[in-house]
């Protein structure tokens, strides 16, 4: 800390405007104030105490010395970790400062504070800069509401490196509940975007392969855009295998000249038994096992026409029979 303290509010502020609007906003535009008591530590670093509601003191870092209290962080990430991590609470800014510095393989750092007052504190007692300009911090103030679109920038990232989620203690001691529902979104959202990538990684291979090997047959059909507002007053029907697909059968079949029919390739041999013909198969497995389970009905299908991704096994593409093969990127 090399400035006099009276300027680091405005120096971040200023940075805060800059990298991070809508955290600036937030306190621009409404009444926040600094919560808790500063006191300076042994080793002259700005700390913070808060007395809750239930009169218990919580001090956000180490009483004698904070800078040590981060360094217990990086333990946490691996030092090639390449991925994401999301530490709930700011405290003071020590931790983060501390992970940013020490792990520079590291791609995001998301950070979400649910009290602004608190965070005052900080932008008024540290020089935050470092860690406001590196364009791997995400800062999330106040209680977030939209996961997605804070974490959107992390979305490549997450599909294809790990991420973790850890607490900043006497943070998430202040506002437990919220806390617990911030974290449950997070691990919400980080999981849809893993467990895709984890299927990306294991076959990706085979996506390349299917995609090449598709080049050949590609310009004698469509793209599925082609089928844009052709049933736009028409009501559809999606469907896809389990329980209530044998529940309601009999009712698909009822309706069938009433509606648009999509139905997953797995299960044609169910409805042609039944005697449904959907317009639109699906296909988007890149296995070619999954061929298998209907190929003994493929005979039957010459009028239903195929709709598949381009990473699809290259056995339905080249054997489905029919004439109208529509294809999604």
């Amino acid at each position: 800390m090399i400035q006099d303290e009276n300027t680091y509010f405005d120096l971040n502020m200023t940075l805060l405007e800059k990298h991070h609007p809508k955290a600036w906003e937030l306190l621009s535009t409404h009444r926040v104030e600094s919560v808790g008591n500063i006191f300076r530590t042994p080793s002259g670093s700005p700390n913070l105490s808060i007395i809750t509601q239930d009169n218990k003191i919580i001090t956000l870092h180490r009483e004698e010395s904070p800078e040590s209290d981060s360094d217990e962080y990086p333990k946490k990430i691996p030092e090639d970790h390449k991925g994401v991590i999301c530490i709930l609470g700011f405290g003071m800014g020590y931790h983060l400062l501390n992970i940013l510095k020490s792990r520079p393989l590291l791609q995001y750092l998301a950070v979400f504070e649910l009290e602004p007052d608190i965070f005052v504190q900080a932008l008024t007692h540290m020089d935050l800069s470092e860690l406001l300009t590196d364009p791997r911090f995400i800062l999330s103030l106040g209680k977030p509401d939209n996961i997605s679109n804070i974490m959107a920038k992390t979305a490549r990232t997450l599909q294809l490196e790990d991420a973790a989620i850890h607490d900043h203690f006497p943070s998430v001691m202040l506002n437990p509940d919220v806390y617990a529902t911030v974290r449950n979104d997070l691990y919400s959202y980080i999981n849809s975007l893993s467990v895709g990538g984890a299927t990306t990684r294991k076959l990706g291979k085979d996506f390349m392969r299917n995609r090449f090997e598709h080049l050949s047959t590609l310009h004698h059909q469509y793209l599925l855009e082609t089928l844009h507002n052709k049933f736009a007053n028409s009501p559809a029907i999606l469907v896809a295998g389990g329980p209530s697909l044998n529940k309601n059968i009999q009712h698909l079949k009822q309706i069938q000249e009433n509606a648009v029919i999509f139905a997953v390739d797995t299960v044609l041999p169910t409805l042609l038994k039944h005697d449904i013909r959907p317009h639109f198969v699906t296909s988007i497995d890149p296995n070619n096992l999954t061929f298998e389970k209907f190929a003994n009905v493929l005979s039957q299908v010459k009028d239903v026409s195929l709709i598949c991704s381009s990473w699809v096994n290259t056995r339905t593409a080249k054997v489905f029979p029919s004439r109208q093969v529509f294809w999604t990127f």
